[in-house]
């Protein structure tokens, strides 16, 4: 949720228990933080288990409108240990559905509170009559929302003066201006020895509402943000956070593999993975297989939409599947394939072939793939 333009959700449809009444969204601008320290506020106390399935159904929403959410929560998904798949039909965690108030742009559930709203009825509400970058973006905001972030402007420890006069003008359509604004911008969160987790302020946050000055009684304006800061990354990382690579020694274990040493890339890395002249169903057949393989491996894999990935994936036409052995690939020109993949009629084989030639890719040769990875 992010600031509210004349309008907000009507009573019954507010999270039972939250700080984070829904309320409007609409970000967009770009901003990059100039600190790396840890910051951000999450509800611990509303946070799904770890390493757990999410599920999330659509209601009364195009194909391209459940494309621009997914887009949405891909931005978040690199940075947790949750998997969010989606599901047919009103048996979901997070049900996505249009907002009902003109004016209105998003809002959410705050993680687990979900799971209390009524069961026919949206948890994650989206306007999607706006440029595909607003919605996308009011949907990262809102993901961040439905997994326990709460909102960064109503941090304890913010360094903010309003002007109530001012910024109560952008309440004028709510039943309860002053209500709305007390609990949608001005009042805290407050500490407990249970969460929630509170780290640093952090006014780039993509969970901040954008001020402008004379709301903040001539202080500099707070911008717009559409993209998670390294702030909001470190906090998601904190409140789900990775399983820990297995070591070297446990990856040759687990994948009873061969490696060459020399060859392999560096410990606890991030080997980047671009896929070449590949159509959409194939690119999330590789993925799917690829990732099969990082419980196993001692790096972290990160696909790229760029052409200049370490590791480069591209079909073959010569009915063979083949890989550059580990760190090989840097020898290869500039965009050019380190790894090819022959499409078998039995998508099994190639699957196999993925997995088998995706861990040469790695430096590990004589692979013997663990029955959850088949």
């Amino acid at each position: 949720m992010n600031p509210i333009h004349n309008g907000h959700l009507p009573e019954n449809a507010y999270p039972a228990t939250s700080i984070d009444p829904i309320a409007n969204e609409d970000t967009q601008a770009d901003s990059t933080p100039s600190e790396r320290r840890a910051r951000g506020i999450g509800a611990t106390y509303r946070q799904w288990p770890q390493n757990s399935t999410v599920t999330i159904a659509f209601q009364g929403a195009t194909e391209d409108q459940m494309a621009l959410i997914k887009k949405g929560f891909s931005k978040v998904a690199p940075y947790v240990n949750l998997k969010f798949k989606y599901v047919p039909g009103p048996d979901a965690d997070i049900r996505v559905g249009p907002i009902a108030v003109k004016g209105q742009n998003g809002a959410s559930y705050v993680g687990k509170d979900a799971l209390r709203a009524p069961a026919d009825q949206p948890t994650f509400f989206m306007d999607f009559n706006r440029s595909a970058e607003k919605v996308i973006a009011t949907a990262t905001h809102e993901a961040m929302h439905a997994i326990g972030v709460l909102h960064e402007h109503q941090h304890p420890d913010r360094d903010i003066k309003f002007n109530e006069e001012e910024l109560i003008k952008r309440f004028e359509g709510a039943s309860d201006p002053q209500a709305a604004m007390k609990t949608s911008v001005l009042d805290t969160v407050k500490r407990h020895k249970k969460g929630p987790l509170i780290t640093d302020y952090d006014s780039k946050s993509i969970m901040h509402y954008e001020f402008t000055s004379k709301e903040l009684d001539g202080a500099p304006a707070i911008p717009k943000n559409n993209e998670l800061s390294e702030g909001d990354i470190a906090l998601l990382r904190k409140m789900y956070p990775p399983r820990p690579l297995p070591s070297l020694e446990q990856s040759i274990e687990q994948l009873k593999a061969t490696a060459a040493k020399t060859k392999l890339w560096p410990d606890l890395s991030t080997v980047t993975v671009s896929l070449l002249g590949m159509n959409d169903d194939q690119k999330k057949f590789v993925k799917h297989n690829v990732e099969k393989l990082q419980p196993h491996i001692n790096i972290s894999i990160k696909f790229t939409d760029e052409a200049d990935g370490d590791i480069r994936i591209s079909p073959t036409d010569n009915g063979k599947s083949w890989s550059e052995i580990g760190t090989d690939a840097k020898n290869m020109q500039p965009a050019s394939p380190t790894m090819g993949i022959h499409w078998d009629p039995n998508r099994k084989n190639t699957a196999r072939d993925i997995k088998h030639m995706f861990a040469k890719a790695l430096g590990f040769t004589n692979v013997t793939l663990p029955k959850a990875s088949t």
